[in-house]
Parts: C-alpha cells; structure tokens; sequence
C-alpha cells in the first residue's frame, strides 16, 4: 500500500512539473537602475537568473540617480526603481499616491551595519564618531546628504563637528585621493 501510494505522489509530481514547464510568455517589467554599488543586487540576481526562475523579463533603463528614477515612475516610464532613497519615494509618494512601495532585502545587523564612511589612506578614524573635524562629501541630493547628517548625529557629531559638501560620485575617489575630502 505505501509503494502504490509513493508512486501516486511521484505520477502527480511529475505531472505537475511537466504542467509548470509549459511554455508562459515571461512578465517583462521595465525596470529603472541607478548603476552603482547599492545595485549590486540588481545584477546579482540577473546574471543568477532569479527573475528568469520567477518569469520575470526586466527590461533595464539606465538612469542617474533618484530623481530620474522617481520622474519616470511618476510618468510610468519604469515600473520598478532599483535602489531609491527612501525620502525620494516618499516625496514621489506625495506628489503622486501611490507611486512608490518599498520592498527591501537589507543585510544590516547589529555586527554589520549599513551606515558606513569611507576614509583615505592616512586620515584616522576607525568609528563615525572618529570624523569630527573631518572634510566630508556626500553624494549630490537632499536625500543622500540629510542620509548622511543623520547617521553623523546618531553617532554624536553635530554640525559645526565636520564640513559636508555634495560631490558627483564620478570625482569622489579622485578627491579623497587629492585629499580635497577626508571622507564620505
């Protein structure tokens, strides 16, 4: 009896896996990508082929930064933005309900945190709390720079403690090299 029941579930099985294999027209969905570090994930799971296993077409639009992302949400020129400051979506929220959902996958914990600065070679700091009196950069928008004031006030730096200037991503390795910057 157990034989004739296990070789039921395995006829079902494979009935099923062959029902599933059918050929279904993928979901294309047209996906805007600002291409930097913080889209690692994006073309991770692009080149693994998780959206091909989920039937998911992404049709990529490069654009550069936040706003561009949010203007083509807003005009359904994208469907998904991938990486979008959180006070971004949230303005585009309020100009157009409905416009932005947050689904986030964020490997931050306790040990391995995502605020994080980076400094050049031969300015000391092991800690945020380390970069008072420090140079900074932030990259350009509102929301990156207020981003970055809030993670120096949590870690007890108020300004005056440090300078702050926005700098296109392009120069910021050249300027903390030229040591124009002490971090960012």
């Amino acid at each position: 009896m157990k034989s004739l029941i296990r070789t039921i579930c395995a006829v079902a099985m494979l009935a099923l896996g062959s029902a599933s294999d059918q050929a279904l027209a993928q979901d294309k969905v047209s996906v805007g990508v600002f291409p930097v570090s913080s889209s690692l994930p994006y073309f991770v799971a692009l080149e693994r082929g998780f959206f091909r296993e989920q039937n998911i077409e992404p049709e990529m639009t490069k654009l550069m930064g936040g706003p561009p992302n949010v203007a083509a949400m807003m005009t359904n020129q994208i469907e998904v933005s991938a990486v979008l400051v959180t006070l971004e979506g949230l303005n585009a929220d309020v100009k157009k309900p409905g416009v932005a959902m947050y689904i986030a996958l964020n490997s931050q914990t306790k040990i391995f945190k995502m605020e994080q600065f980076v400094v050049r070679n031969g300015f000391k700091a092991e800690t945020i709390a380390d970069l008072k009196g420090a140079r900074l950069m932030s990259a350009p928008g509102p929301a990156n720079l207020n981003t970055a004031k809030a993670i120096l006030a949590k870690n007890g730096l108020k300004d005056g403690d440090y300078t702050i200037d926005q700098l296109d991503m392009s120069q910021q390795i050249n300027a903390m090299t030229a040591g124009t910057f002490d971090g960012g």
